[in-house]
């Protein structure tokens, strides 16, 4: 755990080391491949940010559906004894709404977390970064 907590910080710093480095005009300075591996580095945070958001959002949806049938709020039991087969339906399809986005937002973390973890390792191979992302070896 300590080991990847190391990791996200050094991901971290090296998207700081990115922005600073723009903002002081000394980009120069970074080889090119740590400058894409970083920008890659970017986009991945901002795409895991929306797909939790959209798991979140699931998540908040059956939520909702599941208080309409709360004996007390907001923690007596659920009482589904009066559900109709279309409330039923739409609940199946919010249950798996919600499996389906966190699977998918579990799997780009992962994902995500390989790439973290070449990086502090000494890779700066954007070609083999990314081969460690897909599940390769990153060395």
């Amino acid at each position: 755990m300590r080991f990847q907590q190391n990791a996200y910080r050094k991901l971290a710093g090296r998207l700081g080391n990115l922005a600073a480095a723009k903002s002081s005009d000394l980009i120069h300075l970074l080889s090119e491949d740590e400058i894409n591996s970083t920008g890659d580095a970017e986009v991945a945070v901002i795409k895991s940010e929306a797909l939790k958001d959209r798991a979140q959002e699931a998540t908040t949806e059956r939520v909702a559906f599941e208080q309409r049938f709360q004996t007390a709020f907001p923690s007596g039991p659920f009482d589904f004894s009066h559900i109709t087969p279309a409330q039923l339906d739409e609940y199946l399809g919010l249950l798996l709404e919600e499996r389906v986005r966190r699977t998918e937002t579990l799997a780009y973390l992962e994902l995500m977390h390989r790439g973290a973890l070449a990086y502090p390792d000494g890779q700066r191979d954007l070609g083999k970064l990314r081969s460690a992302e897909e599940g390769g070896s990153a060395h």
